[in-house]
């Protein structure tokens, strides 16, 4: 089973560089294997 780890992401750091790499929500989440939701928390800071 893969491991993982957790990290603290700054909310502004994330949804920049998501922008400057062109990346949707939408793409980050399938990226990850996660909700739109979770992504979009990350943007918001939840």
């Amino acid at each position: 089973m893969p491991r993982s780890i957790s990290a603290e992401v700054n909310p502004a750091v994330f949804k920049w560089l998501r922008e400057s790499s062109g990346w949707f929500v939408e793409d980050v989440s399938k990226r990850l294997k996660t909700s739109v939701e979770v992504v979009e928390g990350f943007n918001n800071g939840n």
